[in-house]
């Protein structure tokens, strides 16, 4: 059931589709496709940008961090009318801690937790926003998990 103020029943069904392209690397209706893997390798969570800068902080992000390989890749998803579209903000790749004791260590799915704080050096990420780009550090606040798939995953 959709939450009060968040997406509509609509949009979410939407959403649900492009997460299948993302998670499977195309959109074909074959079931074919890339290099993405399984939908069941990996765990979805929406986060929120931690910035003073009004229009960043209002972001709906939604993430997946991929088993296999220990991969994170988060998209922005817009809507536009009735359009639902993905922009990819952080490419999927294997991103390290910047922070820290643990700085230089990968991030791994122990990391994907309600509350947590995932840090990114803007440097490693060409496709961010000139707002973002301007600071030396993304930090990206996880509202939300899907706490299903990380325990079938355990």
């Amino acid at each position: 059931p959709p939450v009060p103020g968040g997406p509509s029943a609509a949009l979410m069904h939407k959403m649900e589709g492009l997460q299948s392209s993302i998670v499977f690397g195309s959109r074909s209706r074959d079931g074919g496709g890339g290099g993405g893997g399984n939908a069941k390798s990996r765990v979805k969570f929406e986060a929120r940008v931690l910035t003073q800068n009004g229009r960043d902080i209002h972001r709906e992000l939604y993430g997946f961090f991929f088993l296999a390989d220990n991969s994170i890749a988060i998209y922005e998803y817009r809507q536009f009318g009735q359009r639902c579209s993905a922009l990819p903000l952080i490419h999927r790749g294997v991103y390290r801690q910047v922070l820290g004791r643990k700085a230089g260590e990968p991030y791994h799915i122990h990391h994907i937790r309600k509350g947590a704080t995932l840090h990114f050096s803007t440097s490693t990420i060409p496709s961010l926003p000139d707002t973002m780009a301007s600071r030396s550090l993304l930090s990206i606040r996880i509202t939300q998990v899907d706490e299903r798939s990380k325990r079938e995953m355990l």
